[in-house]
């Protein structure tokens, strides 16, 4: 995966992106095909934690052919945390996404039905997130 970041006076965030992590996603017209890294890189979910708590998470494709499935809503801000956030990360077996913020609280998300809903929070104050993972 690649990202580039452009400055200009358009491009501007109220928050810092603290950390970010990726989830391909094979398309259900190729799920049959044999698994292929390029196709698997092709498009997916992108989740990003900010300084300001929230969790962004946005469906991108690198192609924009039309025959393609896309997700009806490709872009959700995920609120909840009290503090930044300053771990993402996927679990693609069960196609869940673990948040983590700076004074510990736990969030694991799950998309269901177009919408994504908290299905785990552990907000016991851990002092150390990064060995959660």
């Amino acid at each position: 995966m690649y990202a580039a970041v452009e400055h200009g006076p358009v491009l501007c965030s109220d928050s810092n992106i603290l950390c970010l992590s990726w989830k391909g996603r094979v398309p259900k017209s190729e799920k049959e095909k044999p698994v292929c890294r390029r196709r698997y890189y092709e498009e997916g979910w992108l989740a990003t934690g900010n300084g300001r708590g929230v969790v962004g998470v946005t469906f991108t494709s690198s192609h924009c052919r039309r025959d393609r499935s896309t997700p009806q809503r490709i872009n959700f801000n995920l609120r909840g945390h009290n503090s930044e956030v300053v771990l993402v990360r996927w679990n693609e077996p069960y196609q869940k996404l673990a948040t983590c913020d700076a004074d510990g609280g736990i969030f694991v998300w799950i998309q269901y039905e177009g919408r994504w809903s908290v299905e785990l929070v552990n907000d016991r104050g851990a002092q150390s997130p990064e060995t959660l993972f």
